[in-house]
């Protein structure tokens, strides 16, 4: 391969830390496996040029040349941009300490094929956390979760971030929306056919019911820790049989994404959780 200029060039404003070096180093070695490709094309395609139908005059063959060189140099312009704002704003969600990152390459290529179109500013800074995260953490990010990124528009996302604002984590390590029926969900702006399009989109699952019959439930949200157990002697002497609530979980997808999607809890949510379940059946324990 013969030796190329930096493809990738980022700006930083003041002292560029040593994680941040190494991290831009990474990326820009992905940036040079991924156009080097693209020379050999363009190679068989000049190529082929030349080989064009016979009934094209040359001068039609040239304006035809000229107007793809454009274009294309218009668009990939266009892609650097992109990707150099994308690097650029990862670089915020790093860490501070040094890391010696095992990201893959072949995972850095996907993910530059599929976020080099993506010049809209909220969007870019969801890219630049999945990047960011990936190199911290390698296997935080599927392929798939990838693709689907890339499909995603701005209102989708902004969709499942309010979402995201009364999803809690249950023990055994599910995650999603705990409710009692779907009518509750519909102060909080998620009404039935909300619920379907986060469904359609494939952030969410088909919920499903749970009951509280024996044991207890551990619940982790935003912080706050719930611990509620069944009572063994229930107050006002009638005993009734399972307590059922109702969940929405997130897909394999939709889990990944949660850490980033930048939600806050919500604080009459959590009220209404707790309030969920009737303190005479119930020990209620919250930290």
């Amino acid at each position: 391969m013969e030796n190329l200029p930096l493809p990738i060039h980022i700006h930083i404003n003041g002292k560029i830390t040593e994680p941040i070096n190494t991290f831009i180093n990474k990326i820009s070695s992905a940036f040079s496996t991924l156009y080097e490709p693209k020379k050999i094309i363009k190679r068989a395609k000049a190529e082929a040029e030349s080989r064009l139908i016979h009934a094209k005059t040359d001068i039609d063959i040239e304006e035809l040349r000229n107007r793809s060189l454009i274009r294309n140099e218009l668009l990939e312009l266009r892609r650097q941009v992109n990707l150099e704002s994308i690097v650029l704003k990862s670089t915020k969600f790093l860490p501070t300490e040094k890391l010696d990152s095992d990201i893959d390459e072949d995972w850095i290529i996907n993910f530059l094929n599929a976020a080099q179109d993506i010049s809209n500013e909220d969007m870019q800074i969801i890219w630049a956390k999945i990047l960011a995260g990936e190199y911290s953490k390698p296997n935080s990010y599927s392929l798939r979760t990838i693709q689907f990124v890339k499909t995603l528009a701005k209102a989708e996302a902004h969709l499942f971030t309010m979402f995201c604002t009364l999803v809690s984590t249950l023990s055994g390590g599910m995650v999603g929306c705990v409710f009692q029926k779907i009518e509750d969900l519909h102060d909080f702006g998620f009404e039935f056919l909300t619920m379907k399009k986060l469904r359609d989109i494939g952030f969410v699952s088909e919920f499903f019911n749970l009951n509280l019959e024996k044991g207890t439930l551990k619940l982790s949200y935003f912080g706050n820790k719930l611990l509620v157990k069944k009572r063994h002697e229930i107050k006002g002497g009638t005993r009734i049989g399972a307590f059922n609530y109702s969940f929405f979980p997130l897909t394999s997808v939709g889990f990944e994404l949660f850490p980033i999607a930048g939600a806050n809890r919500n604080n009459d949510y959590w009220k209404s959780l707790v309030n969920f379940f009737p303190s005479n059946l119930f020990e209620i324990e919250i930290d």
